[in-house]
């Protein structure tokens, strides 16, 4: 809970700032309505690279690729002396000449604090200056004509999704603004919130955020199993980073169940390392050292990215690596093996088990329990990391589907997820997951008392079900109202009304079993996220319906964070209040020692109390405030009538515990 409250506080840090100069970037007109195609977006932003997947009116999908052909693009915003934007290859191409106006990464910071420990070491091996602005980190970048900003990561982020958007409107001849998003296994809540925003900002209506490694179950097909829980392994080897998720799909819904990363590990790596040989195998022929240029070393490190692409094909053994005038008019001209490849990274390929062995450890998973293993990313092309994965699960074959490109799966199984949606597919195909996108509460109806019956739990996933059976005595009405509520307080009135049902015409209820009325009530969340609601009085079959849209419901962030840290703080005080009295209950116990007391009562209280107590220091993080006040009652009840017969030779052991509160 405390992680979640510090979470939230993040999200107010960062949700405001960005906008405020983000018409630079991002111009406001891009946000205004219009019109626009029937098709969807499935957009993946990795840490190097990104990838969008377009699904057309028939359903079909599609990579989109680049001005250049290229169907994965760069990452990477540039600003060069006229004040133009560069985005994507054009931006990675003049990295050497421009590297401090050149940036690349922004995933990494995009909704963090600049405090963040893992985002400091990062600061430390990038060209451009990410610099303190109101604890959150900000890009100092002169744009042009000595106009230096600050960026956010929102911001930037933002032109790259901006950028991607006119790609798949110049391919597919109109805009298009729907999307499915992607975000690593890994990402906070924060985190997500800062994707979903950069998302807005460049005019994208986001229709949902999707965890990589579920999407690239998606893309593979694994999403359509029923039956028995399916465990899977998803390892994704990107340009700069390596994820490792278990996931369990059970009757629809995905779990993670475990993920690892190692955030500085991924094909350039393997790249630089490459170079790196070859710049001194350079120096060694000719006496010239390439490292201390930085063209130069921008044009070599691209040549062995093409090498090692093309020692990824399982056919091809040995290729050239050539770079015309490298320095100083001198070629570069060599030859690399396969073999060579792998001994000069064999301890990098190495290092990619660390995370796969801490995520089954994690997941307390043996080998066998793992029924597919998922390779993503360009590096997972490298046939010794599919070796080295193979190997590890005793030579069990990675899940291989024609057409899924590694380093296009992520935007392909988001691609898929916005094609159900939207209604691309037909209703006999749709498939329906559970996915948690980001943090939303409870929803629930009103009881008699005013109390708050949730009958769908905070963060369940969507889709999500639940049914409660309102009954009363004595009902002589024929008309009820239902209120449905959003909130995760246990009182109706400190939650957000969100709809009400009105049953009308309904019989009185009859005499003859004690005037009792069961009225149904089903609340449903589809897949869009949008709330169904019945009422039913089961004696007459009477009922009324309404449907309550996701936009209309939803809450501003600040509004669901500050929902959330409240019932988190009154959860805390909650369960306070149920250790005090377990501890006033343990003392009222053993100060009175040998007193005479039926056995058969002290032993019902001693063990009610440590059944209490050991529920309480066990897992209790996702308790809430209503879990610990009917523990609280239900001790209560127990203990009071015995312990009050021993309050007034004890001097009111229970009166020192209301003290305490």
């Amino acid at each position: 809970m405390a992680r979640r409250a510090a979470e939230a506080l993040l999200v107010l840090g960062f949700l405001f700032l960005p906008l405020t100069a983000s018409s630079f970037l991002v111009p406001e007109s891009r946000r205004r309505s219009g019109e626009t195609g029937d098709e969807v977006l499935g957009i993946a932003l990795g840490a190097t690279h990104s990838c969008i997947a377009a699904v057309h009116r028939d359903g079909s999908i599609e990579i989109v690729p680049d001005d250049r052909g290229n169907r994965v693009t760069p990452a990477w915003v540039a600003f060069i002396d006229d004040g133009e934007r560069l985005v994507g290859e054009a931006a990675r191409d003049q990295y050497a000449a421009n590297p401090n106006r050149t940036i690349y990464g922004a995933r990494r910071i995009l909704g963090r604090r600049f405090s963040d420990a893992d985002l400091q070491q990062d600061v430390e091996t990038l060209p451009y200056a990410v610099v303190d602005r109101d604890g959150m980190p900000y890009v100092r970048v002169d744009v042009g004509e000595d106009d230096v900003r600050l960026l956010s990561p929102v911001e930037i982020t933002a032109a790259v999704f901006a950028d991607m958007m006119d790609r798949a409107a110049a391919h597919l001849g109109r805009k298009v603004t729907r999307a499915v998003l992607t975000v690593p296994a890994h990402y906070t809540d924060a985190q997500m919130y800062a994707t979903k925003e950069a998302g807005i900002l460049a005019g994208l209506d986001v229709l949902r955020l999707v965890r990589d490694p579920v999407a690239a179950a998606i893309a593979n097909g694994l999403d359509k199993h029923r039956g028995d829980p399916r465990n899977m392994l998803v390892f994704d080897l990107g340009g700069s980073t390596l994820d490792v998720a278990v996931l369990t799909l059970d009757e629809g819904v995905f779990e993670t169940m475990a993920s690892r990363s190692d955030a500085h590990l991924g094909g350039d790596d393997f790249d630089r390392r490459l170079a790196g040989y070859f710049a001194e195998l350079f120096q060694r022929k000719h006496g010239r050292d390439v490292t201390g240029d930085g063209h130069a070393m921008q044009r070599l490190l691209r040549e062995c990215e093409r090498a090692k692409r093309a020692l990824s094909d399982h056919d091809q053994h040995q290729v050239g690596v050539e770079v015309k005038a490298l320095l100083d008019g001198v070629d570069l001209s060599e030859t690399l093996t396969r073999e060579l490849f792998e001994e000069l990274n064999q301890d990098l390929f190495l290092k990619t088990m660390a995370p796969l062995n801490k995520a089954m450890e994690d997941a307390e998973l043996e080998k066998g329990d793992i029924h597919d293993v998922i390779l993503v990313g360009g590096g997972s092309r490298i046939p010794m990391v599919q070796q080295l994965v193979k190997d590890y699960f005793d030579g069990k074959e990675p899940v291989n589907v024609d057409g899924i490109n590694p380093d296009e799966a992520v935007a392909y199984g988001a691609a898929v997820q916005g094609s159900h949606l939207t209604g691309h597919h037909d209703d006999d195909d749709k498939v329906f997951f559970g996915i948690v996108d980001v943090p939303q509460p409870a929803i629930g109806i009103e009881a008699a008392d005013g109390a708050m019956v949730k009958l769908i739990r905070r963060d369940a996933g969507y889709p999500a079900k639940g049914t409660h059976v309102i009954t009363t005595y004595w009902d002589k009405r024929t008309t009820m109202a239902v209120k449905v509520y959003e909130g995760d307080r246990t009182e109706v009135k400190d939650n957000r009304l969100l709809c009400q049902l009105d049953l009308s015409e309904i019989p009185p209820a009859s005499i003859w079993n004690w005037g009792r009325r069961d009225i149904e009530v089903t609340i449903e969340v589809d897949q869009a996220g949008t709330i169904h609601a019945e009422a039913t009085d089961k004696a007459s079959g009477k009922s009324a319906n309404t449907s309550y849209g996701y936009h209309h419901r939803r809450l501003s962030q600040e509004e669901i964070d500050a929902m959330m840290r409240e019932a988190d703080e009154f959860a805390r005080d909650a369960k306070a209040r149920l250790e005090a009295y377990v501890h006033s209950i343990k003392e009222t116990l053993a100060a009175a020692g040998d007193m005479e007391l039926e056995e058969k009562r002290r032993g019902e209280v001693e063990g009610e109390v440590m059944a209490v107590s050991k529920w309480l220091d066990g897992n209790t993080e996702n308790a809430e405030e209503g879990d610990y006040e009917k523990k609280l009652w239900e001790l209560q009840g127990i203990c009071d009538p015995v312990i009050s017969a021993m309050q007034t030779r004890l001097g009111g052991g229970l009166d020192d515990y209301e003290d305490e509160l």
